[in-house]
């Protein structure tokens, strides 16, 4: 089925890690078509290890179509359509949680 990247299952419900890809790097139309594949069959995708910059991030995103800011988060100061996605060392609840 994808014949450039590596979709790993890790769970039964949702969600899938992509491997076999440098998100740094060029990246063909065939393999963005597989990683939107990828993302309509689990849902959610997840890369493992890749070290990209924001400016790389924002590349990639616009690929896939319209970047929007996501308006209850404050983004990255430099660039506000990436929001930081964290859970702090004091902090209890998980993102977004109350």
């Amino acid at each position: 089925m994808f014949e450039t990247i590596r979709v790993k299952p890790i769970s039964g419900a949702i969600g899938a890690e992509i491997h076999g890809i440098d998100l740094a790097g060029e990246i063909s139309d065939q393999v963005i078509g597989e990683i939107a594949q990828a993302q309509r069959d689990h849902l959610v995708v997840f890369f493992r290890e890749q070290d990209i910059t924001p400016t790389q991030h924002l590349a990639i995103a616009k690929r896939f179509g319209d970047i929007l800011e996501y308006p209850l988060v404050k983004g990255l100061e430099d660039y506000p359509q990436i929001a930081p996605v964290m859970k702090l060392e004091h902090e209890t609840t998980n993102f977004g949680g109350i």
